[in-house]
């Protein structure tokens, strides 16, 4: 059936992430992870169950900006993003030491890359539903402060491609639209999540 094809390829895929070593197969496993968890919840439960978060965040925290490791993060990520839907593997995310860090990490990281920054930041935004959680999050001083100056950062960026657009608008009537994407769009994103936060980045002296 189905669900059993899902199953064996979710364990399979948990057998190479747990013991290999190489960046290739890390990044088809991941890859399959990810397909499986979209449509599985058992699939989800099964990361928890072979204790394979830890894992997830091990590849996190050790890719790099190259073409491979941008593919393997993206994975990892979504298969994290799939998770977080199910509070039991949500919490299981969150007890994971360093989650919070490893995934301001993602958003520094992937200022640039939508999908991937959007998919650790609705992690986030889940995690802070439960109102334990949020404010143990919103204690930890270092992480918010990195949020606001991610905000900063990308709020420069979406102020300097509104010039820039006005620029090109003026000598050409054919000015393209913002994509769905745009800085703009990730700023409102962080704001929402910082609103859910209950803290401002307006007083942190961020900007």
């Amino acid at each position: 059936t189905a669900e059993m094809q899902l199953r064996n390829r979710t364990l399979n895929a948990l057998s190479v992430i747990l013991s290999s070593k190489q960046l290739s197969e890390a990044i088809d496993a991941c890859e399959s992870l990810e397909v499986s968890t979209r449509y599985s919840s058992e699939c989800c439960e099964r990361i928890v169950e072979y204790k394979a978060v830890r894992v997830l965040f091990a590849l996190l925290r050790s890719c790099n900006r190259s073409a491979p490791h941008l593919q393997l993060l993206g994975s990892a990520i979504g298969v994290m993003r799939n998770m977080a839907r199910l509070p039991h593997t949500l919490a299981a995310i969150y007890e994971e030491e360093g989650c919070v860090d490893a995934l301001v990490d993602v958003l520094q990281m992937m200022r640039d890359k939508d999908h991937v920054f959007l998919s650790a930041l609705s992690i986030l935004r889940l995690l802070v539903k439960d109102p334990s959680r949020r404010a143990q999050i919103a204690s930890m001083d270092a992480s918010v402060r990195r949020l606001f100056s991610i905000h900063n950062i990308i709020s420069r960026k979406a102020s300097m491609d509104k010039r820039s657009s006005k620029s090109s608008s003026s000598r050409t009537t054919g000015s393209s639209s913002s994509s769905s994407h745009s800085p703009q769009a990730l700023c409102r994103a962080l704001d929402r999540f910082f609103k859910q936060l209950n803290v401002d980045p307006a007083l942190s002296g961020a900007k």
